[in-house]
């Protein structure tokens, strides 16, 4: 009986070393408290005690960076909000750099955020959104490299501009729309004249002489 319970003891102790690491993990080993190595996916077996094995997760991850206020670089102050997709390529690094390295990321992908946008006018914010946010990723990935972190994307989800600097914008628009219709008015009518003119001159001429009608519009006026 004492020998069965001493089986039971041990075959308890080997089974609670056995760990599986999925494929979409990474593990983590420390040995007396040291870190020393990292696992690939698959069965093994530590000593209990002595060893510890902290999984990885390497897949992608989104998050999204919570709307706050920052200023452009010509003082307008403006509502901001973006998303954030990483992954870890360096598990050691993730965890013997840094404590927790979703909440790194995420807090300094806040301030960079803020520090990156007011080196951008509103209206380059608006017209350049691609190169905004190719400079905010890797203002972001400088950092996050240290952690085992890789910043794959981000984009500017929603920019929110005050009220009266959206009036001042449309009002601006309608100036440019206008002047447009103006131009386009003046040359249509420019055009009318030069036209009426050349009719005009064309019925002075002799009958023999209106076959030089295309020559006279062709060199003269073209």
């Amino acid at each position: 009986m004492e020998l069965i319970i001493n089986l039971c003891i041990v075959a308890a102790v080997l089974l609670s070393g056995v760990r599986i690491i999925l494929d979409t993990q990474r593990g983590v080993l420390y040995r007396f408290g040291r870190f020393h190595s990292v696992r690939e996916p698959g069965v093994y077996w530590i000593f209990p005690f002595l060893e510890k094995q902290k999984p990885i997760d390497i897949r992608t991850k989104t998050i999204e960076l919570r709307q706050q206020i920052t200023l452009t670089k010509d003082n307008v102050s403006i509502k901001v909000k973006a998303v954030l997709w990483y992954k870890i390529v360096n598990p050691q690094n993730a965890v013997t750099k840094v404590i927790d390295y979703n909440m790194a990321v995420y807090q300094y992908s806040r301030t960079t955020l803020r520090n990156t946008i007011s080196l951008f006018s509103l209206d380059e914010l608006l017209s350049k959104k691609v190169a905004v946010n190719e400079q905010l990723r890797e203002d972001i990935q400088k950092v996050a490299h240290v952690w085992g972190v890789k910043i794959e994307l981000l984009e500017i989800k929603e920019v929110e501009i005050p009220v009266e600097v959206e009036k001042a914008m449309a009002v601006e628009t309608q100036y440019l729309r206008e002047n447009f219709i103006k131009q386009e008015k003046a040359e249509a009518e420019a055009k009318a004249a030069r036209s009426n003119f050349l009719n005009r001159e064309f019925e002075r001429l002799p009958a023999a002489s209106k076959s030089k009608r295309a020559c006279l519009t062709s060199e003269h006026w073209y």
